[in-house]
């Protein structure tokens, strides 16, 4: 009888230091979770996607001064990436400082003249500033490769089947042509938009007296170019 006591006594002992033991391990286990948990927030709080999530939100609540120190961060972090300078840019604009994000873009494209989205970027800025003219320039200065990858901000000037100050006898219809591009038109001499009369295949019928025709070709963008004819009859 004392044997079996004995035996039990020591097996219960032992259960009872197995249990501890996997209580430390568990405990163990748990803090490496949560020291791993807490480096993982530390690194991502400290990356490039961390800071702009930062940058964003400080944004959205139109707290510029530190929405601008973390997209001037993520910049620093990664200076390839485009969203962070339209997100720097936008809050510039947000403030009526245009012209500091004009200046950030020109200064980035200048210095990674082969960055395809941080050109894109760019020119999606000229557009929602309404820089439109900005764009042509800067497509001037790139080469063949990076113009074919930029192909939907290209834009043909409209070419006019008249000549420009031209006095002519008869009835003359203009016809405008743009390669794929949508062409919109004026005839009071006033600068044409997008708003403005839509051309079509039809032509543009010239009236008696001098008139001035003014057109411009669009992408679906929204990059324009404009030209200018004066026609008499």
């Amino acid at each position: 009888g004392k044997k079996k006591n004995g035996k039990s006594a020591k097996s219960k002992q032992e259960r009872k230091t197995l249990r501890r033991k996997r209580r430390i391990v568990l405990l163990i286990m748990a803090a490496i979770v949560v020291l791993a948990g807490a480096g993982f927030y530390v690194v991502y709080q400290n990356s490039y996607n961390g800071i702009m999530k930062k940058a964003q939100k400080a944004a959205q609540s139109k707290d510029y001064t530190t929405a601008e120190a973390y997209y001037k961060q993520a910049i620093s972090k990664n200076t390839k990436k485009a969203d962070a300078y339209t997100g720097l840019a936008d809050v510039y604009q947000s403030q009526d400082k245009t012209d500091e994000g004009t200046t950030l873009f020109e200064e980035a494209v200048s210095k990674q003249s082969g960055n395809v989205e941080l050109y894109k970027a760019c020119m999606d800025f000229y557009l929602k500033s309404d820089q439109n003219m900005e764009i042509p320039e800067l497509l001037d200065s790139v080469n063949d490769s990076m113009l074919e990858k930029l192909s939907d901000y290209v834009v043909d000037e409209p070419k006019f089947s008249l000549e420009d100050s031209t006095t002519y006898d008869d009835v003359q219809k203009l016809l405008l042509t743009a390669d794929k591009d949508t062409i919109y038109y004026t005839t009071d001499g006033t600068d044409p938009d997008l708003t403005s009369t839509k051309y079509t295949s039809e032509g543009i019928q010239i009236s008696e007296g001098e008139t001035t025709i003014k057109a411009i070709a669009a992408t679906k963008k929204g990059c324009r170019v404009q030209s200018v004819r004066r026609l008499t009859r």
